[in-house]
């Protein structure tokens, strides 16, 4: 058993490397986050708010690579690319945070990934929905987080950062409303309605676009369901008839 499980991962050693990487990852950031006010102490010259960044942007990345993982043990095109470009982002984030174990790691497994780019040949098929999906929910957050940016002076407080931009468009396309920001002239309020009603409406695509598929499915797998059951239905009578 231990020696299947040893030659699985010598015969995918790159896809064990990313997800071991992403595990790595995900336990720094889970370590960084409750103590990062101990490690900035400690370090002395990082403040406290990078390293609660570097650890979001940690456990983010740890989920993504485990993640596209599955795609590079398929050797896909589009998940060599997707990795190598998280790897460089793991680069420069360990880089912020003086984790010079994760950069070498992130560096390594980048190295490598590039002599293996030979053996990803694999194309992915997807669905012109999902990618309709995709566009609208980047729009979305696109427009909202540019849109409060530009306009940031008219919010009480300021919107100054991506950062507060992006989190007030979430909040505000999910209608949550926590009130952080309060859109203080016209123009911030009727942009603020706008990514209400961008935000609820594109969801509601997504939603459709994502469930159609399944809507769909499911009327075959009834209209089957009724025609056998006609046949039956018809067969027992017939049988009665007969009798």
């Amino acid at each position: 058993m231990i020696g299947k499980i040893a030659g699985t991962l010598r015969k995918h050693w790159l896809t064990t490397l990313i997800i071991s990487l992403g595990i790595y990852n995900l336990v720094t950031g889970i370590v960084y986050l409750p103590f990062a006010e101990s490690i900035s102490n400690i370090l002395g010259f990082l403040s406290r708010s990078i390293v609660v960044f570097s650890g979001l942007s940690s456990f983010l990345l740890g989920f993504l690579l485990t993640l596209i993982g599955f795609g590079i043990y398929r050797r896909l095109k589009v998940a060599w690319g997707i990795t190598s470009v998280l790897l460089i982002v793991s680069i420069l984030f360990n880089l912020l945070a003086w984790n010079f174990l994760g950069v070498f790691l992130s560096g390594a497994i980048l190295w490598y990934l590039y002599s293996k780019k030979d053996e990803f040949r694999a194309s992915l098929k997807i669905s012109i929905r999902y990618l309709a999906a995709i566009w609208i929910l980047a729009f979305i957050l696109l427009y909202g987080t540019t849109g409060f940016l530009l306009i940031g002076d008219q919010f009480q407080p300021n919107i100054s950062t991506p950062i507060q931009a992006l989190y007030h468009t979430v909040v505000t396309v999910s209608t949550v409303g926590y009130g952080d920001f309060l859109p203080v002239t016209e123009s911030a309020r009727v942009f603020t309605v706008s990514t209400i009603l961008l935000g609820v409406g594109g969801f509601f695509s997504i939603i459709i676009l994502l469930i159609s598929p399944f809507i769909k499915w499911f009327e075959t797998i009834t209209t089957r369901v009724k025609k056998v059951t006609s046949k039956v239905q018809k067969h027992e009578s017939r049988s009665r008839k007969r009798r």
